[in-house]
This record gives C-alpha cells, structure tokens and sequence, in this order.
C-alpha cells in the first residue's frame, strides 16, 4: 500500500462536534476519502461514525465510542471488513496523573 500522502479539514473550535475529511492519496495514486464525526453528548464520552473509501472488504464504516474519565481514558473501535470477519480494536488505553 505504501504511505499515503493526506489534506485534512477539520473543525477544531467547538469540542462536542467534530467533523474531518481526509483526502488520501496513497503510492497506488488511487486518491481515497475518509470521512468521521465525533459526537459528545455528555463531557466525558464521545461517541464516533466513520468511513474509509479505501477499504476493499466490507462498507468501510466503523463505530466507536470513547470514555474520558479523570486520570482514565479508552477508545473502542469495530469495523464492518467482512471478510476479516469485522474488527474490534480498543485503539487507546490511557492513565495518567490529574
């Protein structure tokens, strides 16, 4: 696949909406979009929907959700790859000090 080269447009300004679209181009010169929307309905989690045009198995679409809670935080993953059978990725287990 080779690394790919990407344009990002995101809204950085209100936290509990956030939008990107990715532009990604990668050796294959095949240019691919990948879109996602983080919603936080309530301070501490963060619910997400994405797509992926570059992914051959499945829709590309993947839900998660994560947790931010004082010195804690955790980010879960699945996505629809069919013939991989899905996936679910927990992508960040974070502790820290406060």
């Amino acid at each position: 696949r080779g690394y790919r080269t990407s344009v990002n447009v995101g809204n950085g300004r209100d936290r509990s909406l956030q939008v990107e679209i990715d532009l990604v181009k990668p050796f294959s010169n095949t240019v691919g979009v990948n879109l996602g929307v983080e919603v936080l309905p309530i301070e501490y989690i963060a619910l997400r929907l994405g797509w992926d045009s570059l992914i051959d198995a499945g829709s590309g679409l993947s839900l998660g959700f994560g947790v931010y809670v004082e010195g804690f935080e955790v980010s879960y993953t699945y996505l629809d790859a069919d013939e991989l059978n899905n996936q679910q990725r927990i992508t960040k287990l974070s502790f820290y000090r406060v």
